[in-house]
């Protein structure tokens, strides 16, 4: 495991080939078809060991059945089975492709997924699933304890953080935007009238919970107070970027509060 400030990281391990073809039903029935072909089209023992061609052929079409089967079941998608890394923030968890894998494109590739699209984590002996709430899942190989708990601690304290109602204000409305970004600019303690005080942004912006409209808002309005008040607050919004792994959420965070 390795900790960056409020981030918490593990590598995942990548399942046996013979695991890869077992955990998939489409890998499995091709195993299985492949097998009868050979072990009943091709009278195996007599033709094997005289290589004729019809022993030759089951060979290669059992060949391409379990190749393409092991194929199907490596193409990377959401959630499926991986090597590389998961880190675990405050706002969910990003699963990070190796670029050791020569499936991956160059770069590697990373899967985020928010808590508030998780409604349960189950601990398997050798895998973790989150079950989320439109029905699918999204599997994570780690033997280690660490990861584990990091990711149950994690959800559950999202799930227990109460909603902050005046958070509302910032979420962007039938707008453009620019029309937005004027708006919530003028939302902070100066404006006159409905609005948030300081210490109510600084907490927007650092609450996993709120949606990414009104963590990026609150941050416009901060920043628009003026470079004296995001040094005083340098170390709270400083934590809140180090414990956030949205990648799109931690980049519009910077961008507005540089």
């Amino acid at each position: 495991m390795t900790n960056v400030s409020g981030v918490k990281r593990f590598r995942l391990y990548r399942p046996g080939a013979v695991a890869r073809v077992a955990a998939n039903p489409f890998a499995l029935a091709g195993f299985l078809a492949g097998s009868v072909a050979l072990a009943f089209g091709a009278r195996p023992l007599a033709d094997l060991f005289r290589a004729s061609p019809r022993g030759v052929l089951a060979i290669v079409v059992w060949a391409v059945v379990i190749g393409g089967a092991m194929v199907f079941t490596t193409r990377k998608r959401r959630g499926a089975p991986n090597m590389g890394s998961i880190e675990v923030g405050a706002d969910g968890f990003v699963l990070h492709e190796d670029e050791a894998n020569t499936a991956a494109p160059p770069d590697g590739e990373e899967h985020f997924v928010s808590f508030r699209e998780v409604e349960a984590i189950v601990i398997k002996p050798r895998t973790i699933v989150a079950r989320l709430h439109d029905g699918t899942r999204a599997v994570i190989r780690s033997h280690e304890e660490g990861c584990r708990k990091a990711l149950r601690d994690a959800h559950a304290s999202f799930q227990e953080r109460p909603a902050f109602a005046p958070a509302a204000i910032l979420e962007k409305r039938d707008e453009t935007d620019d029309e937005w970004r004027a708006r919530v600019s003028d939302l902070g303690p100066r404006y006159r009238g409905p609005g948030l005080s300081l210490d109510e942004l600084v907490h927007v912006v650092g609450d996993p919970s709120a949606t990414f409209d009104q963590r990026v808002g609150a941050a416009i309005a901060l920043s628009a107070l003026g470079p004296k008040v995001r040094v005083a607050k340098e170390e709270e919004l400083s934590y809140t970027l180090e414990e956030t792994v949205e990648p799109a959420l931690k980049e519009a965070l910077r961008d507005a509060m540089s």
